[in-house]
Parts: structure tokens; C-alpha cells; sequence
């Protein structure tokens, strides 16, 4: 079986033999699938990390933030309307990002994409402690107590 990444470099290669047509949402849904039958661990903090690299589009999809990187300057992308060297274009770019990610996902740890995605969002005017993620690092999930030391029995009560 192979790895992840050997997988993505295979398909990258030659889209067409693993999806119908090879185009851009063909692969990007092959690896949708591939990361839900690993219970998202495959792109686990792709989204997040994309976010980063593009300093913005946490409300959206890592498929859709890949297409703004692949065009930065426009404004409206519709997946299906790509003209072929465009979906050319885009199809590189996520197998490009996808590989880059895997690559530093793997030297730094996921935990270092999500601190880089928490820091992130704390310089956003619009994310403060009212958002229903918000935490401070070394914090348990909201409301939840902090961990209390437990009772040395050689003492007395």
C-alpha cells in the first residue's frame, strides 16, 4: 500500500488514469475521499494552513482556497467554468500545496500548523474572546475546569 504522498505524486502524474477526466475537482474529490477514509489524518490542518499561506478565507473550503492561490486575482472562481489550461493550472497548484503542506507537516509537527492558524486568528479584528473557538494556548475546552491537584494521602485533612 502506499503512503500518502506516494498517492498524490501518482495521481499528479497521471490524473487521468485515477479520476474520469483528471480535471481539478475530479482529483480534489479523490482526495476529499482519501482524507475521509483516513478520518481526516491525511489533510488534517490543510485548511489551516492554506488560510495562513493566504492570510484569509478561514470560512472556506480547502478546494476553494487552493483555486485562490492557484488565481490570486480574481475576485469570483467557478470550478466548472475553468477553461482547460486553467484547470491545468489549478490541478498543479494543489498538487504543489498539498505536497509542500505533507512536507512541512511533517518536519514541524501539526501542532505547528495550528499554533501558526491560532496565532492567525488572534490578529483578526474579528476574532476575540466572544468567538466560539477562542482559546489561549494550555486552555481546556471552554468551561471546562482547569485539573486539580491531586490530594497528597500523607497528609491530614
Amino acid at each position: 500500500m502506499h503512503s500518502f504522498v506516494e498517492t498524490v505524486k501518482q495521481v499528479c502524474e497521471r490524473p487521468e488514469m485515477f479520476v474520469g477526466g483528471g480535471s481539478y475537482l475530479e482529483v480534489a474529490a479523490l482526495l476529499t475521499g482519501y482524507d475521509l477514509a483516513t478520518s481526516g489524518g491525511a489533510l488534517s490542518g490543510f485548511r489551516e494552513w492554506l488560510t495562513v499561506r493566504l492570510d484569509g478565507g478561514s470560512n472556506l473550503a480547502w478546494p476553494r482556497l487552493v483555486l485562490d492561490a492557484a488565481f490570486p486575482n480574481r475576485e469570483s472562481i467557478d470550478p466548472t467554468m475553468l477553461t482547460a489550461g486553467e484547470d491545468r493550472s489549478a490541478l498543479d497548484m494543489l498538487c504543489d500545496l498539498v505536497l509542500e503542506f505533507r512536507e512541512e507537516r511533517a518536519a514541524g509537527g501539526l501542532r505547528r500548523v495550528y499554533l501558526a492558524y491560532h496565532a492567525w486568528l488572534k490578529q483578526q479584528d474579528w476574532y476575540g474572546p466572544d468567538s466560539a473557538d477562542w482559546f489561549e494556548p494550555g486552555d481546556g475546552p471552554k468551561g471546562a475546569k482547569p485539573p486539580t491537584k491531586p490530594r497528597d494521602p500523607n497528609q491530614g485533612a
